[in-house]
């Protein structure tokens, strides 16, 4: 191939890199060619591998930030669509009006119109009014002409032919504009962003300028031309524009543009999955709809930053996302849609901002806050008066869809802005702007500002007054109500000012507040108040605690009160004082005085129990002081002889008790007292000798007690042998010598009464033999005569009859008697012995 075909080669497929037209006719690059004709084969190589390349790796399918024109990129909103055909296919009716916050796609939702609406039926034209808001009505309607001609291929003319008062626009362009559309086509004017112009309320603009005479001239189009059709696009409600644009839209159509619709937010999270680059769980999925409340925007942001995320781990194959995924894209999101995030809340009036920011502080993703708790936060932040503006910010939140409201709590509609609003805008920080909730509050601020640099404190005083009255969370105005009082030397005034000032804004309010008290504290100590003047100096050390001058005060007072107390002998009061202070060698001085004074009062005291004989409680004082005081060794030596005199007040009454016992000749007791003090002084032999006595006194009492008792029981062998031993030991002790000579007495007189009673036994038991016999043989005589008798009544006459004498005989023998004694009928001879036979053996018996 030649240079030419390279060259044209090289400029066909490397257009990116030099333009076709300039490979011909530049020399420069002539000459480059010529030069290097053998190295761009390979650039061109280069070139194309590199293409390949980038066309090989994945996009992010994800948009955030910019304006949807395509409509593969743009999800739901066909009621939307729908409403605007709908109602700008009426004859008698010409406008449409779309609201809804920032950024949830109201200009893509006009880009989107712009090609829907491009039919026979419509000329869709889309015109930003962002930067129209200073210019006036001339060039603001030659910039709409320039829009609107090119559309239908034609010049809008000279720009200095459109006027302020919009004559040429009416009388000359939109005829000629109307004439090229054809007379089938409707133009529709989409406007974006219509809600900038609406700063007459807030801006002091020129009269030329747009919003001073653009919603008159509106208007007159809008009544006086019905063929020309608008869709306008504002940031707020129509309830919250100014009285001019509230007119502007009387006639027109509202439409909400809220989030979207679960269907239509799901595909718009799952376009990465469509297109085969990332692959979704159903807890991911959830989790960002959560997140994002199905807002557009929010969700192109975070599926944006989570494919950025999957993708710079450069793994292989398809990442699937789940719940750690997301969260992990959260601060990621945050930090790339900072601007939007801060767009958003420029977009807040200020009662709304203090509102959001208290109610992101505390709540979370699923806590929601009462207007008491809100209340509570913004009283804790020192907000402590909800004005009315603040009082209705909750609920115009809820309008503009920013919260949500159930059953009276409120919480973030958007889980992400909420996070964004809670690290990016905390409350300390955004409470700076409550002296702008109310702007007639401002304005008379400023007011009363300027008469005091003018010198004029008593109108500035009223205005500030007034400024205070419609908004008392007015920091500024407060704070130069407080100069000025204390500029009066109304210093009490002042301080309530201040104080009242640093409840809604510490570090606003420290300064000022330290200084006038610093002042009020030192006309006290002139005054001799001294008292209050600490308590100054103690408030201003709180609120600021590296303040010298207050110290300095604070222990100057202290040292002073401390030294009159020392005058005084009041060492407590002093050391207190000296304390308070902080005068480290005077407080060891006064402590050093406490403690002799403490020592000898204690001493005294430990004295007092000794003399009284309370040894214990002399001991413990005694104890104690030697502990606290290790280096005074009066203190063990005075311990010791409490010690030494308590045992021998023990000792003594130990003897004492021995002594009683003894006196009392209870032995018993008194041994185990003299064991004892044996065991204690084993070198005292009194006590030892007493113990040995009181033992043997011990073993004759025992010894003499058994003789006496066995004397009395007659028990003479066990009496005589125990009184022969107490004898043996102590002869004349007691009557002991006279008991055993009556125990020696009665054993013999006993003895002899033994024999006789021997003799006297063996007579008895002889005659106890005989009564033996004699019954028995009584008995027998009974059974033979019974025997007798029996055979008496059986047998025939001529019988055996048991002859007399022997009935007599055993007559005898059974009663014991004489025969004289049965009468006079047995007294006959042969039939027993004589009668003096009889007489003489009876009484011989």
């Amino acid at each position: 191939m030649g240079k030419g075909g390279l060259l044209k080669a090289f400029c066909n497929q490397n257009d990116m890199f030099v333009p076709r037209a300039s490979c011909y006719h530049n020399p420069q690059m002539s000459w480059f060619l010529q030069t290097h004709s053998l190295t761009i084969p390979f650039l061109v190589l280069f070139g194309g591998v590199f293409m390949m390349m980038v066309d090989s790796i994945p996009h992010n399918p994800y948009i955030a930030g910019r304006k949807l024109n395509q409509p593969h990129s743009f999800f739901g909103r066909e009621d939307i669509f729908h409403l605007v055909e709908t109602e700008l296919a009426l004859p008698d009716q010409n406008a449409v009006v779309l609201f809804g916050q920032r950024r949830i796609g109201k200009t893509s939702i006009l880009l989107q119109l712009k090609s829907r609406l491009a039919t026979d039926r419509f000329l869709p034209v889309y015109f930003d009014l962002v930067d129209h808001t200073r210019k006036p009505l001339g060039q603001v309607l030659f910039k709409l002409a320039s829009t609107m001609a090119a559309e239908v291929g034609k010049a809008p003319g000279s720009p200095d032919a459109f006027d302020d008062e919009g004559r040429f626009f009416r009388q000359k362009f939109l005829p000629a504009f109307y004439k090229a559309l054809g007379d089938e086509r409707r133009p529709v004017l989409l406007f974006d962003e219509f809600d900038v112009l609406d700063t007459s309320t807030e801006e002091r603009l020129p009269y030329p300028a747009g919003p001073r005479v653009f919603f008159p001239y509106l208007r007159e189009l809008l009544e006086g031309e019905p063929r020309l059709g608008f869709v306008f696009v504002i940031g707020r409600k129509a309830d919250d524009l100014s009285i001019e644009m509230k007119a502007l839209f009387k006639a027109a159509a509202y439409k909400r543009v809220s989030v979207l619709d679960e269907a239509d937010a799901r595909a718009l999270v799952l376009t990465a999955e469509r297109e085969g680059t990332l692959t979704f769980t159903e807890d991911a999925i959830a989790h960002i709809l959560a997140l994002t409340a199905r807002h557009p925007y929010f969700i192109q942001l975070l599926c944006r930053t989570i494919w950025s995320n999957a993708y710079d781990d450069h793994s292989e194959g398809v990442p699937t996302i789940d719940l750690p995924e997301v969260e992990a894209a959260i601060p990621g999101a945050l930090e790339a849609g900072q601007n939007v995030f801060e767009w958003i809340w420029d977009g807040l009036p200020p009662a709304e901002r203090v509102i959001f920011a208290a109610i992101a502080s505390a709540a979370d993703e699923q806590r929601m806050l009462t207007r008491d708790e809100i209340q509570n936060i913004l009283q804790y932040h020192g907000i402590r008066i909800l004005i009315g503006e603040l009082d209705q910010a909750p609920n115009v939140l809820v309008e503009w869809e920013m919260l949500r409201c159930e059953h009276g709590s409120y919480g973030f509609l958007v889980e992400l802005l909420r996070r964004w609003i809670a690290s990016r805008k905390p409350l300390p920080r955004v409470k700076e702007e409550q002296h702008r909730i109310v702007p007639l509050a401002d304005t008379l601020y400023q007011a009363g500002h300027g008469f005091y640099q003018q010198g004029d404190m008593d109108n500035a005083r009223s205005l500030l007054g007034q400024a205070l009255n419609l908004n008392p969370n007015h920091l500024k105005a407060r704070l130069l109500r407080a100069k000025i009082l204390r500029e009066r030397n109304r210093l009490d005034e002042a301080i309530r000012e201040l104080e009242e000032a640093y409840r809604y804004d510490e570090d606003a309010a420290r300064y000022p507040l330290v200084q006038t008290l610093l002042v009020q504290g030192e006309a006290m100590e002139q005054a001799g108040d001294e008292e209050g003047a600490c308590l100054i100096y103690e408030r201003v050390l709180h609120l600021a605690p590296q303040e010298t001058t207050a110290q300095q005060r604070r222990t100057r007072i202290w040292v002073q009160r401390g030294n009159r107390a020392l005058e005084d002998d009041d060492l407590d009061t002093a050391m207190v004082a000296y304390q308070e202070a902080g005068v480290s060698e005077r407080v060891t001085f006064v402590g050093m005085l406490q403690q002799k004074r403490a020592l000898e009062a204690e001493l005294a005291r430990a004295r007092s129990h000794e003399a009284q004989q309370e040894w214990d409680s002399a001991i413990e004082v005694y104890d104690r002081l030697a502990c606290q005081h290790p280096d005074d060794p009066s203190l063990p030596e005075a311990l010791m002889q409490v010690i030494a005199s308590k045992r021998r007040a023990e000792l003594k009454e130990k003897e004492d008790e021995a002594r009683q016992y003894a006196r009392r000749e209870q032995w018993q007791e008194a041994i185990p007292l003299y064991e004892w003090l044996v065991a204690q002084g084993p070198g005292e032999t009194s006590w030892q000798d007493a113990l040995e006595q009181m033992r043997e006194e011990h073993e004759l009492s025992q010894r003499y007690a058994q003789g006496f008792g066995a004397l009395k029981q007659k028990r003479w062998s066990q009496a005589l042998q125990a009184l022969t031993a107490v004898i043996a030991i102590r002869p004349d002790y007691q009557d002991a010598a006279d008991l055993l000579a009556l125990a020696v007495q009665e054993q013999r007189r006993e003895q002899r009464a033994g024999a006789r009673s021997s003799r006297s036994r063996v007579v008895r038991w002889l005659l106890a033999m005989l009564r033996i016999v004699v019954l028995v043989l009584l008995l027998a005589g009974a059974m033979y005569v019974l025997g007798m008798v029996g055979m008496t009544h059986l047998a025939p006459a001529g019988a055996l009859v048991v002859p007399r004498g022997y009935h007599l005989g055993y007559h005898r023998m059974v009663t014991g008697s004489s025969i004289s004694t049965l009468g006079p009928s047995l007294g006959e001879p042969g039939c027993g012995e004589p009668r003096t036979g009889s007489r003489a053996k009876s009484s011989g018996r």
